[in-house]
């Protein structure tokens, strides 16, 4: 059956519908684009940017515990070693607590690849310290310093080349999430304009589809109504469907197919009042 002959309610129903499912269309595409730039700015502020923190901050502390290292090498006084053993104590627990921190953050098989780097040249470089180290507490300060300069400083130049190249990578990682979280808010903007424009334009389609299968039906009984009041009945009415209209339409159509019976029926019938000239004369007074 066509849709446009239903009745009024359903037809309004239907459009109604129509128009909710694509608002819901439109508001789950939105929704999810979204869902995906919160989803990168998730990744830039709980893992990109903290990462990068916690990195400058860890190369902070080998550079403190470096020139505490170079400090103690130097001291000649054992108050003075006692200074720079606290200094190094203090960096290191701190150094301890960053490392643990940013490795909880290790998000991808090549980040994890520089850490691992990272942790095997700062082993070499803290084996080099326990043995300048020593000869530091024995001021033999010749020997410290031969290592100092030597494998020690190769193992740090080593761990901080690693330390920045996780900073670039994370420093990457994050601009490529911004990248993507801005792709996602263009394509959401994209496609809840085309959508809002899809939906109006339909339902204004629907609307006027709407609007013209209750009000064609409706002139054309207004024109067998006013037909029918001037005495016209040879107007016939075509009504097709069950809506409101098509029954006002069939209804119409039966009260002039009832009125032509009539008028047909009267005019079949004898006429009963004889013609003037028929009629027998009255007697004329004298």
């Amino acid at each position: 059956m066509n849709p446009m002959q239903w009745k009024i309610w359903p037809r309004l129903a239907a459009v109604m519908g129509v128009m909710l499912a694509l608002l819901m269309l439109m508001s789950a595409l939105a929704m999810l684009q979204m869902k995906r730039m919160q989803d990168q700015t998730h990744e830039i502020t709980a893992n990109w940017l903290p990462s990068v923190a916690l990195v400058n901050q860890l190369n902070t502390n080998c550079s403190d515990y470096r020139v505490a290292e170079i400090g103690h090498v130097l001291a000649t006084q054992d108050a003075d070693m006692a200074v720079k053993d606290k200094q190094m104590a203090k960096v290191l627990g701190d150094w301890e607590k960053n490392r643990a921190a940013y490795a909880k953050l290790i998000s991808s098989p090549e980040e994890q690849r520089l850490y691992d780097a990272f942790m095997a040249d700062w082993k070499l470089y803290m084996a080099a310290h326990d043995k300048l180290y020593a000869l530091s507490r024995k001021n033999e300060t010749d020997k410290a310093r031969a290592i100092l300069e030597g494998e020690s400083s190769k193992a740090f130049d080593a761990a901080s080349d690693t330390l920045d190249k996780i900073i670039e990578l994370n420093t990457t990682g994050a601009n490529q999430a911004s990248d993507t979280a801005d792709g996602a808010y263009a394509t959401a903007r994209t496609v809840v304009i085309s959508a809002l424009v899809v939906v109006t334009l339909v339902a204004l389609l629907m609307s006027r589809l709407l609007i013209r299968s209750i009000t064609v039906p409706l002139q054309r009984a207004v024109v067998v109504a006013d037909a029918v009041a001037d005495g016209d009945l040879r107007q016939t009415v075509d009504a097709q469907g069950g809506d409101e209209a098509a029954q006002l339409m069939r209804a119409l159509e039966r009260m002039r197919q009832g009125l032509m019976n009539t008028v047909s029926r009267v005019r079949a019938k004898p006429n009963r009042c004889p013609p003037p000239a028929a009629r027998s004369p009255r007697a004329m007074p004298t």
